[in-house]
């Protein structure tokens, strides 16, 4: 059996402050654009009836939008996990973050000889990463 990773990542913000530095008032107050951008936000919201979005993008292309904001830039593994899970944003931003996570077993798959790497990356989401399962999908589609 292959070594096991597991675990989450976790983004966060960070803001470093100097504890020494001298407290102003003014630079922890927002400022009227931002008071006036926050009361519109909550004002969307409370407008919100639950229904479809007004945008005219369709919802796999403002799904693509919002996954590339979280940082997945490769359109066409986006492209994939989005027609793989539908609207579940979780679970597409789970499926591309795997990805690095097998990154040493689509390593393996490109020294066992399988070089499409955009194929090995949507079968070993689709295997859950399992490679044995991933070379198995390979084998049979080359045998078709």
């Amino acid at each position: 059996m292959g070594r096991r990773k597991w675990g989450q990542r976790v983004w966060t913000h960070i803001h470093v402050v100097d504890p020494q530095a001298p407290i102003s008032v003014e630079a922890s107050m927002p400022t009227d654009k931002e008071i006036e951008e926050m009361a519109q936000a909550a004002s969307d919201r409370e407008n919100d009836d639950g229904g479809e979005e007004d945008d005219d993008a369709p919802p796999a292309v403002a799904m693509a939008a919002t996954l590339g904001a979280m940082g997945f830039t490769d359109t066409e593994m986006v492209q994939y996990v989005v027609e793989k899970n539908g609207a579940d944003l979780d679970a597409c931003a789970r499926d591309l973050a795997s990805l690095g996570g097998w990154a040493e077993g689509l390593t393996d798959l490109l020294e066992m000889g399988f070089t499409d790497s955009a194929l090995n990356a949507k079968l070993m989401i689709k295997n859950g990463g399992s490679v044995k399962n991933t070379v198995r999908d390979l084998v049979a589609d080359s045998a078709q």
